[in-house]
């Protein structure tokens, strides 16, 4: 596992890693560990699921809601993948609803939060509560980005932590 996230971040060749992640599932459904088949999914859809990047997030979001997701840091990357997903196969209603829950955790888990998450959050549930019709909430989502850059600005590239949201 973690040779493939090295892989992933340092953005070398990840294929090789496909088959070696389908094993360490097998071993962690034979061992019965709900949190190391978690982290594997959430690991399997960034480097190996192809088209199926929507279903292992899923799956991921469906183990930790059960385990607690007080066990898993940045849980709500999930969520904001899935809102993402959604939105792209044109289903706005779930869309909304995973992004709402993204944005639950903003209080919970602060420390984790990338503020480009944030910001790319609000846009999906502006943009899929314009393509639902319910313009009140489509401005609400964007005025929410425009305060969140006025009362903090991207003066640094580099800064990317929400802490000062």
């Amino acid at each position: 596992m973690y040779e493939a996230f090295g892989a992933m971040v340092f953005q070398f060749r990840v294929e090789k890693y496909t088959r070696i992640l389908e094993q360490a599932m097998q071993v962690a459904n034979d061992l019965k560990d709900d949190q190391l088949m978690a982290e594997i999914y959430v690991l399997y859809a960034e480097i190996a699921a192809n088209n199926n990047h929507l279903l292992y997030n899923l799956k991921a979001i469906e183990v930790q809601r059960r385990i607690g997701f007080s066990h898993f840091n940045t849980v709500q990357n999930r969520f904001f993948i899935v809102s993402n997903a959604l939105y792209h196969s044109q289903d706005y209603r779930q869309s909304v609803a995973y992004g709402l829950e993204c944005l639950s955790f903003l209080n919970i888990d602060k420390e984790h939060w990338l503020k480009k998450i944030y910001i790319l959050q609000l846009d999906i549930l502006g943009a899929s509560y314009k393509k639902l019709g319910i313009y009140d909430s489509t401005v609400y989502y964007y005025q929410k980005i425009l305060d969140t850059l006025h009362a903090n600005p991207d003066t640094e590239r580099s800064e990317e932590h929400t802490s000062e949201l």
